[in-house]
């Protein structure tokens, strides 16, 4: 058993408690979600989280046993009577469940890896602030063989095909080693059903009914479609119009735009930032590509059942490319998209031009990086695009490796550092996100290609470092 937490852990758990007390007033559903295996009688935790949050799920997540492995959910006040001695108790290696005690298995050290991330990256693409506390012990291929999990749950009465699967299905990750997450979720977050008609913005938040919102604000910019300075305000939670709808409350604020413009709103929650988004007019765009690409994709509808939808058997890999295609003409590219012809399958899925004329050479996946050896061919068509270029004068114009899967950040951050280290710009199912809210204003292409050249050095600086 783990001794407990020492003094550095202690420091990380305090931050995070700090953290945590700036939205607990606005966070009180608790729910634990685990995932366990069975080996000569102890029950031994591969995976779990604790998700704060502002109100319960409306899935349901029934207890699963195979004949090792089980999953399930209880609410924190089954577990333990707060947070804080919650983790005093993961620091001693234990979780006391009303089934029986579940071990967490420390690493050859003899504790766990502490780390708390203020701004985790799992909540980049739905652009909220997610605080995240983690404890990672031992590596799972010191407790079990993955591909025997997998063959066990394939066979069983209610089956899965793989542990993978299985933790989808209960708000978990695939990790390396049995880790055990504490998960802060924005206390609240902006209202996307408010929309911009013609010179009317309508803005707002939304929070679960019940919770206090004297500590709600909006802040916003308007990034207007002429040549005007940006304006910028706040609104306190008196200058919002309050209504409860179903399970949720809103707050919203009409004010009058420019024609086009388009506005960024910031919900707050204690004067601390939760979530961010665009506010647009639906029928005025300030990207005329957009505009015109709606006209037959109506609210991208298309786009985004080909990049977002669950991948299973019979899912087209081609639709996803041509999704991101689309989406990078959106933003100002200029795509061509040469996986779609047999004949010239041996080239990048996606060939694209900025309008300085700088390459993305792009490969799709609906997985991992490595999957079908995409990782080593998009560094290998890069390197034949560039020495064209090169051969015809062109020596100049900049040339970036890009990987795109529909996975998360997390889901793909075992494959992050091989693609760091070969100079490959990951972007994932965040950033793609990230890309369809920026088609809502003008399009600025060469900013987004410095920025994904900027992050890619940055990226074999740190494998360079890190390898030293």
């Amino acid at each position: 058993m783990a001794a407990g937490l020492n003094g550095y852990q202690k420091r990380i758990v305090a931050d995070f408690l700090s953290a945590f007390s700036m939205t607990d007033a606005a966070l009180p559903e608790r729910r634990f979600y685990y995932c366990s295996l069975m080996q000569d009688s102890v029950e031994w935790l591969i995976a779990g989280r604790l998700f704060v949050e502002g109100m319960k799920p409306d899935a349901e997540y029934p207890s699963f046993q195979s004949n090792s492995v089980r999953a399930g959910e209880y609410a924190l006040s089954d577990l333990s009577p707060s947070v804080e001695h919650f983790i005093e108790a993961v620091g001693r290696g234990e979780i006391v469940t009303p089934h029986g005690l579940i071990k967490i298995p420390e690493s050859d050290a003899g504790t766990f890896g502490t780390t708390f991330e203020p701004f985790h990256s799992a909540g980049d693409g739905l652009r909220n602030r997610l605080a995240v506390l983690s404890f990672v012990g031992k590596p799972w291929n010191q407790l079990f063989d993955i591909r025997q999990i997998n063959w066990e749950l394939k066979g069983n009465d209610i089956p899965y095909d793989s542990l993978q699967e299985l933790f989808q299905g209960y708000r978990l990750d695939m990790m390396l080693s049995s880790t055990l997450e504490i998960v802060l979720q924005p206390a609240v977050q902006v209202d996307l059903d408010c929309e911009i008609d013609g010179k009317d913005a309508l803005v707002g938040v939304v929070l679960p009914a019940g919770i206090p919102n004297e500590n709600v604000s909006l802040g916003y910019r308007i990034v207007s479609s002429v040549s005007k300075p940006t304006q910028r305000g706040t609104l306190s939670s008196a200058q919002l119009d309050w209504k409860i709808d179903g399970k949720f409350q809103r707050g919203r604020h009409q004010f009058e735009v420019e024609p086009g413009s388009v506005v960024q709103c910031f919900a707050r929650f204690a004067g601390q930032v939760q979530n961010h988004g665009f506010i647009a007019d639906p029928n005025n765009f300030q990207n005329n590509r957009r505009a015109a690409y709606e006209v037959f994709d109506r609210r991208l509808s298309t786009l985004n059942e080909f990049l977002f939808r669950p991948v299973t058997k019979g899912i087209q890999a081609r639709d996803f490319e041509a999704a991101v295609s689309f989406l990078l003409w959106m933003l100002g590219f200029n795509p061509v998209l040469l996986g779609l012809f047999p004949k010239i399958q041996d080239g990048p899925d996606i060939l694209v031009t900025s309008p300085l004329g700088d390459y993305l050479v792009i490969e799709c996946t609906l997985g991992l990086l490595k999957a079908n050896d995409k990782l080593a061919s998009v560094v290998q068509r890069s390197t034949l695009v560039r020495q064209a270029l090169e051969k015809c004068g062109h020596s100049h114009l900049r040339v970036i490796p890009v990987m795109v899967s529909c996975l998360t950040r997390e889901e793909l951050k075992a494959e992050a550092e091989d693609a760091d280290r070969n100079g490959v710009f990951v972007i994932s199912r965040e950033g793609l996100e990230e890309g369809i809210q920026l088609s809502l204003i003008a399009p600025n292409p060469n900013k987004i290609f410095d920025l994904a050249l900027s992050s890619m050095a940055a990226g074999q600086t740190k494998s360079t470092r890190s390898k030293n």
